[in-house]
């Protein structure tokens, strides 16, 4: 059986600017980002190897219906025929908000022992997946983590490196054509769709068999403003703050569990 351990995480974002449309003011509060914890060869608690998800954000999930009347005011400068233009306002918008570092950072590290530097780093920014980033090292002060035990620091990263990850590379490379957003196929596409806690999600349940809620509901026909059909049919939103919320909410669950006799 896994041996998992909840406690708090490290993360930083790297900031991308987009030009040529104006974006959200939204400004999420400086209090839902903490950096409280330091664990710079994992967690001692946990067996290694380890596959563990991170982030700095406090468990809170983002306030999704204030982005949206932001993002609204932008889109609503352009006419309601002219959807290429709303498209590109929404997206430059939406892609600002969520690459800038107000609503934290999600990444995953896969520590091989507790010896220092020995750990492989995974995580999305600006230009798509990055491994061994230097915003995602394991030095970075954190909030939250979950830390589940692994058999293999090898096969593990095969696994991952071979076949979860240029899937998810490839899924939002995809999404990243739809809104003309710059993206390879190698390195896909972030998007706000396919964000930072969309793709450390993602890696974590896939890899350690783990279903941690990221993502957080939205009604996709509230954005049907937007000049992007296609935005009718999503139903969920990534969020590093639903990544703290569901963190927490499974440390609560151990505690019951160990007070329950």
């Amino acid at each position: 059986m896994k041996k998992k351990l909840v406690l708090l995480g490290i993360i930083l974002l790297n900031i991308l600017v987009i030009g040529g449309y104006k974006t959200s003011t939204v400004v999420q509060a400086s209090t839902d980002i903490l950096t409280d914890k330091y664990e710079p060869t994992g967690v001692a608690a946990v067996k290694y190897p380890q596959v563990v998800i991170r982030t700095n954000r406090y468990e809170k999930r983002t306030d999704l219906d204030s982005i949206i009347t932001s993002v609204n005011n932008v889109v609503n400068e352009y006419p309601e025929d002219d959807s290429a233009a709303r498209s590109k306002a929404a997206i430059a918008s939406l892609n600002t908000y969520f690459n800038s570092g107000n609503i934290g950072h999600v990444w995953i590290i896969v520590f091989n022992s507790s010896k220092a530097g020995d750990y492989t780093s995974y995580a999305y920014h600006g230009n798509g997946y990055i491994k061994n980033g230097p915003y995602d090292t394991s030095e970075r002060k954190f909030h939250q983590e979950l830390a589940v035990n692994v058999k293999s620091y090898d096969d593990t990263r095969n696994l991952m490196e071979g076949t979860y990850i240029p899937k998810l590379n490839s899924e939002s490379y995809s999404v990243g054509k739809m809104m003309n957003l710059s993206g390879t196929a190698t390195n896909g596409s972030y998007t706000p769709i396919n964000n930072c806690a969309w793709f450390a999600g993602e890696l974590f349940n896939q890899t350690t068999g783990e279903n941690l809620v990221y993502a957080q509901p939205i009604n996709g026909q509230n954005l049907s403003s937007w000049g992007m059909p296609y935005l009718a049919n999503i139903s969920q939103i990534a969020d590093p703050g639903m990544v703290s919320e569901s963190i927490e909410k499974d440390n609560e669950k151990k505690c019951f569990h160990f007070l329950d006799f």
